[in-house]
């Protein structure tokens, strides 16, 4: 059979790759037996007690065991195997050995559980069970015999001086027991008083309790939580004490229960000292200090209502000293008392003040403006109002402003308040303004609407032209003239001036900028910008829409088919032209040039240059095409540049009009398209099932490119089977346990997967 080399094929190329397995090729030439198989990992029960003949190997009639992956010394099958040790299988029918021996791992399992504890101690408080017993291991259980016996819940309770056994069971294998004697430990109850009683004046605890020594009190007769000793006591609370003795206390409680004696209290002195003006209804109970009882009853000048709050009461109650007294109930505490002293200054109303009084808006008044305008007199806003009005407080026209007279040597002042009520004529026709806008924001306006300091609304406007609206003063600028338009406020009682306001209008006018082409040409590729669109006209805006509000800065590059639109600008005013003029843009854009398929591959050994890649390079636009080194700011290659490996080409094409594609067609070139030398392939097979040349085999592929892959096709190019590390060389059959495929012509791709090498294609004849 005709053979293709691909590879270095003679004795020492085999001997260095065995070498390089670690494998001695003069062993392997001598051992022809098939190679044994069988678990890598065998398993074993420690209680089995296995040897030697338990370990499983197959694939020939004497398979014996050694200590090494070659040579080494044979175990006899009486030698017991030993936890993760290695042993060897080998195939010796015949006299002779396999090629290589089955490497077998053993594992044995079934060891008694760690951290088991002979003898342990338990208090009978802790309810211990057997989930308290220690043992570590995979699976654990616990028994009441050392062999057979029942198996125990870990909630079992443990038994004083009882014995336990705990086995661990790995993989499957179960171990020794192992014994645990438990002794429970329970001291007695501790002697109590069935009631204690203490003086809650001072402050009792837990730490109180009789006795104290050796005692763990608690909240409940079982289970519970322990009380800090430092806990106040609780009147009526149940206590339960736990004897200690090192280190369990009792399972057993006893009980006490806590009275506590509370003393009487009046609370301390206190006073009420208050103007008639601000007189409440108050409870005297809350002047008192110290937290008074609530048991207690009042007397003084006047009698109180409200029981213990002794309510004080104006225009019912009179001033003069309350007291107010707490008797106690158990009669251990003796009575306690408290006093409150009620004083009441009266301050008379203020006098000379009229029922209205009349004031002009353009005088600003103020509460100031006001008669009387005293130190001693408070003005509000209300007959009822708390907060005298600040001075500074502006007056409101038809308001109704209460007097109150002061006594500066109290700080008190009168009950009873005079009113007067305030007449204001407002003239106010606002401050002047101004309507100084460019005349593409102009629109109509109200300028009313501009006025400042809130002018009143029965004005009327006068200027160079007549404005609608009325008191609005509805400016329209396609109608209204610029100037000044003067509103006036006039009064109707004659006791103030007439008022007026002037607002100035000027309008800016911008002139057009001029275009004389509206249309622009340009290459794509020479990413023009608005800089390169001519126009005629000082401080030059772009806008991309008709409406836009905001300018485009002048590196914007331009949009193929796009309008954009420019003004007229002026830098001390900040107005453009109202008219916006329309550049249209069309760029110039050809195509890219084209590589054809597998074009930039080459074999170094060609010496291919520039000329080559130039070759398998095609031109859209019927243009030139130019290579360079570098794109942009490259240099231009000549086509007797030689090709350097994993270097990157540019090309760019120009056409007849000059303009060049935008971006370069980048080729980075492979020199390594030639032959490589280390497999060997075969031109066919014959799987005729005679055992020589039944499957296609390429030689040194599975050992060279282990993650290789060969999918085969028939001559339709339809899949018919893929070899890998996996699936074993192809048989002849379809997809390799289907139907015999006919004799004839086939085609198969080899995918190395290693060292980013290019896959193979290839065909072969299979025969039969």
């Amino acid at each position: 059979m005709k053979k293709s080399y691909i590879s270095i094929s003679n004795k020492f190329s085999y001997i260095l790759f065995f070498a390089f397995l670690g494998i001695n090729y003069s062993a392997i030439s001598q051992c022809t037996n098939p190679n044994p198989t069988g678990n890598s990992i065998q398993e074993f029960c420690k209680s089995a007690n296995s040897t030697i003949s338990d370990l499983e190997a197959s694939g020939g009639t004497t398979i014996v065991w050694f200590d090494a992956i070659s040579g080494g010394n044979q175990y006899s099958d009486s030698a017991p195997l030993f936890d993760s040790t290695i042993y060897y299988a080998d195939i010796i029918d015949g006299g002779n050995c396999s090629t290589i021996r089955l490497e077998v791992t053993v594992a044995i399992y079934g060891n008694p559980p760690t951290d088991v504890d002979v003898f342990v101690g338990k208090c009978a408080s802790d309810n211990p069970t057997i989930a308290g017993l220690s043992a570590d291991g995979d699976i654990i259980e616990w028994f009441d015999a050392q062999f057979d016996g029942n198996l125990l819940s870990i909630s079992d309770p443990l038994v004083d001086g009882t014995t336990y056994w705990v086995q661990q069971t790995e993989n499957g294998c179960t171990s020794i027991r192992l014994p645990t004697t438990a002794t429970i430990i329970d001291p007695p109850s501790p002697t109590l008083n069935s009631e204690q009683s203490f003086c809650s004046i001072s402050s009792p605890t837990v730490a109180d309790l009789i006795p104290n020594a050796n005692i763990i009190w608690y909240d409940s007769e079982i289970l519970g939580s322990v009380i800090d000793p430092t806990t106040p006591l609780i009147d009526g609370q149940e206590y339960w004490g736990a004897q200690v003795s090192f280190p369990c206390e009792s399972s057993e409680r006893s009980i006490t229960t806590v009275t506590l004696d509370t003393p009487v209290n009046a609370g301390t002195n206190g006073s009420y000292s208050e103007c008639e003006a601000d007189l409440v209804t108050t409870d005297l109970f809350t002047l008192l200090g110290g937290n008074p009882d609530t048991t207690g009853t009042w007397n003084g000048p006047s009698t109180l209502t409200g029981d213990h709050l002794g309510t004080f009461t104006p225009g019912t109650n009179t001033e003069g000293t309350y007291t107010y007294t707490v008797s106690s109930d158990l009669g251990i505490c003796p009575d306690q008392s408290a006093t409150v002293n009620v004083v009441i200054t009266v301050i008379p109303p203020p006098s000379t003040i009229t029922n209205t009084q009349d004031f002009c808006a353009t005088d600003t008044p103020t509460v100031a403006s006001l008669t009387p305008n005293l130190p001693t007199v408070n003005w509000y806003d209300a007959e009822d109002a708390t907060t005298p009005l600040d001075p500074t407080t502006d007056l409101i026209d038809g308001q109704v402003y209460w007097a109150s007279q002061i006594d500066t040597s109290t700080g008190c002042q009168s009950l009873i308040r005079i009113q007067s009520t305030v007449n204001i004529e407002n003239l106010n026709a606002g401050e002047d303004s101004s309507y100084n806008v460019c005349e593409v924001d102009a629109t109509i306006t109200n300028l009313f609407d501009l006025l400042e300091g809130t002018p009143v609304t029965t004005g009327t406007w006068s200027g160079p032209s007549t404005l609608t609206g009325d008191h609005l003063g509805t400016y329209d600028p396609a109608v209204n003239t610029i100037g000044n338009y003067i509103y006036t406020v006039g009064s109707t009682s004659g006791n103030c001036p007439d008022q007026s306001s002037t607002v100035t209008v000027s309008i800016t006018v911008i002139d057009p900028v001029m275009i004389v082409n509206p249309s622009y040409t340009f290459c794509a590729s020479q990413m023009a910008t608005i800089s390169d669109l001519n126009v005629t006209g000082n401080g030059v805006l772009w806008f991309d829409t008709i409406d836009s509000d905001t300018p485009i800065e002048l590196e914007t590059v331009l949009i193929d088919g796009e309008d954009y639109w420019a003004v007229q600008s002026d830098s001390s005013t900040g107005c453009i032209s109202a008219v916006r003029i329309a550049a249209n843009i069309t760029l110039t854009n050809i195509s890219d040039p084209v590589l054809s398929s597998l074009g930039n591959e080459f074999c170094s050994i060609d010496n291919p240059t520039l000329n080559d890649l130039d070759t398998n390079v095609s031109s859209i636009n019927n243009g030139t095409i130019t290579w360079y080194d570098s794109y942009p700011n490259g240099s231009i290659l000549s086509l007797n540049e030689s090709l350097i490996e994993g270097a990157t080409y540019y090309a760019i094409e120009i056409d007849s009009g000059g303009c060049t594609n935008l971006n370069p067609l980048a080729v980075t070139v492979s020199l390594d398209k030639c032959d490589a030398f280390d497999i060997e392939i075969y031109d066919g097979f014959s799987p005729t099932g005679n055992g020589i040349n039944d499957r296609f085999v390429i030689t040194n592929l599975k050992e060279l490119y282990p993650d290789y892959k060969v999918e085969f096709y028939n001559r339709w190019g339809n899949k018919i089977y893929t070899a890998d590390a996996n699936n074993p060389d192809w048989n002849g059959q379809l997809n390799g346990n289907g139907e015999l495929l006919p004799v004839g012509v086939y085609y198969f791709i080899i995918y190395f997967n290693k060292d980013n090498r290019k896959p193979i294609q290839n065909r072969l004849y299979l025969s039969r």
